[in-house]
């Protein structure tokens, strides 16, 4: 059986000297205009349940105590507001087993497992928050804190890496620039040997020309010598010996300088092959930071892949252990969006957020735990508030509302029958 309010009973609580009501589980209506104790009835049921709450001024003008008493049925729960001498308000709280009438060492902690996360939600409070700290305070409270951490740090590793690789991205798409696929054709690894044979071949026609102009030389001054003394002779002779050294060496085909065709086309080659080796190097580099950016853009489509998977599966989560008609959460965004709109108050109208706030409350109670939930009715009309009430009835839970009434002189408290 679910747990609910069966009875209540109040005492010198800030606006109410003394009331009591037998809800037995069912709706409770409180009307009234302002200053009649309307909302004092129920913030009063609440002070008992939630420990945040701590009304102002909780002790009737005039007294130095107030006492509220509330029956869940198993559980009978009692708390005494008290005045300090220190001018301060005390706050005791008592339950006792209704079957033995026995106290219960830790009553916070039974009242807190019986009321839950519920009676604290607030929709305003809850649309204040970030959208991040929204969807975790949600996550939780509808017990799916594990499961959501583990699924957002999956998603926000999925997130860095393609800011990552974007960033990567973008600093290669910087660097590259456009080049003629056939400049990765030349060919520059016979550059060198070419370039050895080049400084031979001019070593060996430069040794040769100092040959022919050495012979030469040689020549004219054994022409002179011939035309001197005789006693020259012997150095002529020496000198013809040298000579014919010359001649053999000129003579040797190991010797021939290279072909002057040859000469002329290393030089073109050489000289040319610093340009060369420029355009194939950077060829081969934009080739390579092209490779990078099409790896890079798989990558991060793939990082886009796997994002949307995981968004998908979270918001599938939440929006399924929600189970609200029209209320979808995006985990890229961390929003709740009804019918493809914002949850915002600029975007969504007070009835509305009023339905979404019950309903979101609702799915933070866990079994066992009191079925209630409380709003103020002023604010709907009568069409949302029969919608209420029929979704009250369907999934089992306890309505306490507040109802504006100016025609009403002293507060009234309608239970439905």
């Amino acid at each position: 059986m679910s747990s609910k309010i069966n009875h209540y009973k109040i005492q010198d609580f800030k606006l109410i000297e003394s009331i009591e009501g037998n809800p037995i589980g069912k709706n409770v209506y409180v009307i009234g205009k302002n200053q009649t104790g309307k909302s004092t009835l129920i913030d009063a049921i609440w002070s008992v349940l939630d420990p945040s709450f701590l009304p102002d001024e909780p002790i009737k003008k005039g007294k130095t105590s107030s006492t509220i008493e509330v029956d869940f049925g198993n559980y009978k729960c009692t708390v005494l507001f008290k005045k300090t001498k220190q001018g301060k308000i005390s706050r005791t709280l008592t339950v006792v087993n209704a079957s033995t009438f026995e106290e219960i060492k830790s009553p916070r902690a039974l009242v807190d497992s019986l009321a839950g996360a519920s009676v604290s939600f607030s929709i305003d409070k809850f649309l204040e928050l970030s959208d991040k700290l929204r969807a975790e305070y949600l996550a939780n409270a509808i017990g799916l804190g594990s499961e959501f951490r583990m699924l957002s740090l999956r998603f926000q590793e999925e997130y860095d890496d393609r800011r990552i690789k974007n960033k990567e991205l973008k600093i290669l798409e910087a660097k590259f620039e456009p080049y003629d696929e056939k400049h990765l054709l030349i060919e520059v690894d016979n550059i060198g040997q070419m370039t050895s044979e080049l400084a031979v071949a001019k070593q060996s026609q430069d040794v040769y020309n100092r040959a022919c102009d050495l012979k030469q030389q040689l020549e004219k001054r054994v022409e002179a010598i011939n035309l001197q003394m005789q006693e020259l002779e012997k150095e002529k002779l020496g000198l013809f010996s040298r000579i014919q050294v010359g001649n053999d060496f000129i003579n040797n085909p190991v010797n021939w300088p290279a072909d002057s065709e040859k000469i002329t086309i290393l030089e073109y080659t050489v000289n040319n092959f610093s340009d060369a080796k420029l355009l194939r190097d950077a060829a081969i580099q934009n080739s390579t930071i092209q490779i990078s950016i099409e790896t890079t853009k798989v990558e991060i489509s793939e990082c886009n892949t796997e994002i949307g998977n995981i968004s998908h599966e979270i918001g599938a989560l939440v929006s399924k252990k929600l189970g609200i008609p029209g209320l979808v959460f995006d985990i890229e965004t961390n929003k709740l969006f009804l019918n493809d709109l914002p949850l915002e108050k600029q975007q969504i109208n007070t009835a509305e957020l009023i339905k979404i706030g019950l309903m979101i409350s609702s799915k933070m109670i866990s079994e066992n735990q009191l079925r209630i939930v409380r709003f103020d009715g002023s604010l709907v009309d009568d069409d949302n508030l029969g919608i209420i009430q029929v979704w009250a009835e369907e999934n089992d839970i306890q309505l306490f509302v507040e109802i504006m009434d100016r025609s009403t002189e002293e507060l009234t408290v309608i239970i439905d029958e």
